[in-house]
């Protein structure tokens, strides 16, 4: 078989596995970072390159205030305050129908655990659950 042939088929199955890869919960696994709103956007804000490196599919535990909260049916959204108009802290939360989620209060102090994954205008975490 060509190599060319051989590097699309890898490609494919590596597509499939990542896409189809369940999520995984963060509640039971340590966390790699704890640190406030303002550091973690301070850092990706400084210099985004060397903080992906870092904190990229890492679980972080953040603690800020919370600037914003929305709920659907499948998932929940906060995003916490930086000091920073430039962005914020955006967690996103995959819930389960059985799931009782209670937004938190604007102006409130969370912290919150997710899995980070990169920086657009905000840091985004993913698969987050509320540490307090």
């Amino acid at each position: 078989m060509p190599s060319g042939l051989i590097l699309i088929i890898l490609g494919i199955i590596g597509v499939f596995y990542y896409t189809f890869q369940p999520h995984k919960n963060v509640s039971a696994l340590k966390s790699d970072f704890k640190l406030s709103a303002k550091e973690l956007f301070q850092q990706f804000d400084q210099n985004e390159i060397s903080s992906n490196r870092k904190y990229i599919d890492k679980v972080i535990e953040v603690n800020g205030k919370v600037l914003d909260a929305k709920k659907t049916d499948t998932s929940a959204n906060i995003q916490l305050a930086t000091e920073n108009e430039k962005g914020t802290i955006n967690c996103s939360f995959i819930l389960k129908k059985e799931e009782a989620f209670q937004l938190p209060l604007i102006n409130s102090n969370i912290i919150i655990k997710g899995r980070c994954s990169g920086f657009l205008t905000d840091v985004n975490l993913v698969d987050c659950i509320i540490k307090q």
